[in-house]
């Protein structure tokens, strides 16, 4: 799934973010974090772990700008973070982790035996 979410910089500015959420997501999540991301998707609520959302935006926006994969790392994850507000990757948690979610849930209706 893909969508565009406009996010506040940190010059006071709206800048649009692209997102792609796809069948590589949760590798390539996992190869730059060295983290599961279904198992931490599941936990996010009990172990109040929100960073979950900044990473999982990162690796998201990446994939949406086509940037070659195999040069991120964490020095370029808190780069980008550096141009956003402190609390706006959470204050849109709800909306890039469903991005996410989203792509993953089936559309097809079984049918009745």
């Amino acid at each position: 799934m893909y969508k565009e979410i406009n996010l506040k910089c940190v010059d006071g500015q709206e800048k649009t973010f692209k997102f792609l959420a796809c069948g590589s997501t949760a590798y390539r999540y996992e190869q730059l974090f060295h983290e599961d991301l279904m198992s931490k998707l599941q936990d996010i609520e009990a172990n109040i772990d929100y960073s979950i959302a900044d990473k999982l935006a990162y690796v998201m926006n990446a994939q949406a700008e086509g940037k070659n994969m195999k040069t991120l790392n964490h020095d370029s994850f808190i780069e980008w973070l550096d141009q956003l507000e402190s609390s706006e990757i959470l204050a849109h948690m709800e909306e890039i982790v469903g991005l996410y979610l989203g792509s993953r849930l089936t559309h097809s209706i079984p049918k009745k035996g």
